[in-house]
């Protein structure tokens, strides 16, 4: 198994308020990513304590392999403890009020993947010929397409589209979407900020990733790519790929 990673700051903000995990831990291997909410009280501090409680959690955790609803159990209270944290750590600092963040993690054991989703970053799989979304955007403008009001070439350049109904910090309880997917050999992951997707198109993403095939080059153009769009987001992203590879 290969795996890159990136964060860029982008063209036009001042300061990188993503934040990242990606570790292998025993059998396990965690990928996390957090987008600090812009426009916000220090965004960049929620992401980062989202990441680093998920680090804590991971590596002090003994968790029973054989039990997928363990595995399940383990990543939503991860999150909401990364929740709490964030939420009691702005209760208790003036100029924390307000902070919050998106946060997209994964646990990998063998070729199935545990993955829990707040907000707008995403997790994809990678096929030989798909991107395939794993998480929800919960935004409003994922709403509006789901009730047919916008088409997905609207919401792209919609003047709300960074307006979140969804994100840690915000309130002391929070609803964390969970999922299993298992992985096919060969199959890869991606896990990203909305500062790659909404300047870079799936269909795009999945063209640089087939041509590049080698994961560092593929982070590397996928940056490079949402910058010449105008990077007006910070960018973060961890490529995984030949994950059915990792044990052999």
């Amino acid at each position: 198994m290969n795996i890159a990673v990136r964060s860029d700051a982008g063209k036009e903000r001042l300061r990188n308020e993503d934040n990242y995990y990606c570790k292998k831990t025993g059998e396990m291997t965690v990928f996390a990513v957090a987008d600090g909410m812009g426009g916000h009280a220090a965004g960049d501090v929620a992401s980062l304590q989202a990441v680093e409680t998920i680090g804590e959690l991971v590596e002090t955790a003994g968790i029973d392999f054989s039990s997928s609803a363990e595995l399940f159990k383990f990543v939503e209270n991860i999150i909401k403890q990364a929740n709490s944290n964030i939420y009691f750590t702005a209760s208790q600092e003036s100029g924390k009020v307000g902070m919050g963040t998106t946060l997209t993690a994964g646990i990998l054991f063998k070729q199935t993947l545990y993955l829990g989703h707040v907000g707008d970053s995403r997790a994809y799989r990678v096929t030989e010929n798909s991107l395939e979304r794993l998480t929800r955007d919960h935004s409003m403008v994922e709403e509006m397409m789901e009730e047919g009001r916008l088409s997905p070439e609207e919401a792209r350049l919609h003047p709300q589209r960074n307006i979140l109904t969804r994100a840690l910090g915000t309130f002391p309880e929070i609803e964390v979407d969970i999922k299993r997917v298992n992985l096919e050999p060969g199959d890869g992951l991606l896990f990203c900020t909305d500062g790659l997707t909404s300047l870079v198109e799936d269909e795009e993403i999945l063209r640089i990733i087939k041509e590049e095939q080698d994961p560092e080059g593929a982070a590397a153009r996928l940056v490079e790519n949402a910058n010449a769009r105008g990077g007006y987001d910070n960018i973060t992203l961890i490529l995984s790929l030949d994950i059915g590879r990792q044990e052999n």
